[in-house]
């Protein structure tokens, strides 16, 4: 992400990645030439085979590890499997070049039949996945509620209620959209420096553990 977001914990994060741009869209198309498991429900992929996805792009030990610990979140019954579509989701906001970048990754990884169309359900599970990587590195999250707004707001802009849209019609919209606009706003986030801890308040958790033993 640009440097105009480097008030947020997810430009500092991703400022130190390696890997290329468009790692999602590499592990999602790896992952649909080899791994589909008829054993395992849509898009979810054991933790051996994802690990094997990851060593075979000979990604730095960094960035496997942000991906792994990716995986580690969105495996919620502790199974060792996660859905492999949702990881690539909330990878991309650490690796995309800009806002419209992001969302171009996100549909293409959605658009499992290549026409370029996506449902609203899965324009609100992408925003979900989006808001959640921002609130897994410290940054504030979208309410629920205002991604519905933000998704009604998209589809009454498409003359819709519900159904499916042709997504590079509206990428712009999404990515210019004044909520956000705002959600990325130092006045909605922070800034960066009053996320970390100071040096004093790390001496006094230093002190505290001291004291304890």
């Amino acid at each position: 992400m640009g440097q105009e977001y480097s008030h947020m914990n997810l430009w500092a994060l991703s400022s130190i990645l390696r890997c290329e741009s468009d790692l999602p869209l590499q592990i999602y198309k790896i992952y649909e030439e080899k791994y589909v498991n008829q054993f395992l429900a849509p898009f979810e992929i054991n933790e051996d085979d994802f690990v094997e996805i990851l060593d075979s792009l000979q990604l730095y030990y960094a960035d496997k590890d942000i991906c792994e610990d990716i995986f580690h979140l969105l495996d919620v019954r502790s199974r060792a499997i996660s859905n492999v579509r949702d990881v690539c989701l909330s990878l991309t906001p650490l690796v995309a070049k800009s806002i419209p970048h992001m969302y171009s990754m996100c549909f293409e990884i959605l658009d499992r039949k290549k026409d370029m169309m996506v449902g609203k359900d899965q324009v609100v599970l992408m925003l979900k996945l989006l808001s959640a990587t921002c609130a897994n590195v410290g940054d504030k999250p979208l309410a629920p509620e205002v991604i519905d707004d933000y998704v009604n707001s998209l589809y009454t802009s498409a003359g819709l209620i519900d159904g499916n849209i042709y997504y590079p019609d509206y990428i712009e919209t999404l990515s210019i959209h004044p909520i956000i606009q705002l959600f990325l706003s130092p006045q909605f986030q922070g800034i960066l420096t009053s996320k970390l801890m100071t040096d004093e308040q790390i001496d006094q958790l230093h002190k505290l553990d001291f004291e304890g033993t």
